[in-house]
């Protein structure tokens, strides 16, 4: 019997973006920070996400080093508990840092 071994590269840049488990109700926000290795994503990180409906939410990821802002909507497809399906975009021509 003949078994290959190969090794897997994978490499992350900018924000590592955090999926909370429910969508924000309506005007609720949820923030939070995250501190991650460098090799990993940004190595700190703020998410900031708003209910806008109890169906939508928009969310800011702001990463310190280096600096970038993402901004993101999410929308839920299926939200009858206990089941959530949900879509998110993340528009890349929004997306800034430093060096733009």
């Amino acid at each position: 019997m003949m078994v290959l071994l190969s090794s897997a590269h994978a490499t992350t840049k900018g924000l590592s973006q955090i999926v909370t488990p429910d969508l924000q109700g309506p005007g609720d926000l949820s923030l939070s920070f995250q501190a991650q290795s460098e090799r990993i994503a940004n190595p700190y990180e703020l998410q900031a996400e708003m209910g806008l409906t109890s169906w939508a939410e928009f969310a800011v990821f702001r990463g310190f080093k280096p600096d970038e802002w993402i901004f993101g909507t999410e929308f839920g497809l299926l939200t009858k508990e206990p089941y959530l399906l949900s879509v998110g975009f993340d528009p890349a021509d929004l997306t800034k840092t430093a060096s733009d």
